[in-house]
């Protein structure tokens, strides 16, 4: 357990987290985890608990190491603020705007990106994808879910971070669909 030690005192000193910024456990493992697994991971993480803290501290660890430099950030309208102002703009220096604003982390919708996933990614020049609520992707039939598979697993894209804080609603069968986005 020392090399999680020695991951976890990193993390604190090279993160571009604000000074004031404290990571609850969970939102350390789940960093961590993300870079165990080649820096794909689906954060479920229960509401309330932090995920888009999570999220963004994993994109920094990513920018710190050199493995990203835009995240495409993708999240129900409703939602769009709190990542912008409650989470970006709160924890981080990092820049935040729409798609084709050059900014660390590009906001778009769900409903706009599964229309063309391939110019979302062009547009953002984003290497990395954080799917906010993509619990609502887990239908391998939707058009929701095909874009985002395929996004996340074109050449472009170099890390994923799904969010969700309710992923099986009936089966356990339906984390599947999610991992699949996640990692191929």
């Amino acid at each position: 357990m020392q090399w999680a030690e020695a991951f976890l005192d990193e993390l604190e000193k090279l993160s571009k987290l604000n000074p004031d910024v404290q990571l609850r456990p969970h939102q350390r493992q789940a960093v961590q985890m993300l870079e165990r697994s080649g820096n794909r991971a689906l954060f479920a993480h229960g509401t309330g608990t932090g995920k888009t803290l999570s999220a963004i501290a994993g994109f920094e660890h990513l920018k710190e190491q050199g493995k990203a430099e835009k995240a495409l950030v993708i999240t129900p309208a409703s939602l769009q603020t709190n990542f912008s102002e409650k989470g970006v703009k709160k924890f981080t220096d990092s820049t935040v705007g729409p798609v084709g604003s050059g900014s660390h982390y590009q906001l778009m919708t769900l409903e706009k990106f599964r229309k063309n996933p391939s110019k979302a990614l062009e547009d953002s020049g984003a290497d990395t994808m954080i799917i906010d609520e993509i619990h609502r992707a887990k239908d391998p039939g939707s058009k929701s879910y095909k874009a985002l598979r395929e996004a996340a697993n074109g050449e472009q894209v170099k890390n994923v971070i799904g969010l969700t804080g309710s992923f099986i609603s009936n089966h356990p069968s339906e984390v599947v669909p999610l991992m699949d986005i996640v990692r191929p």
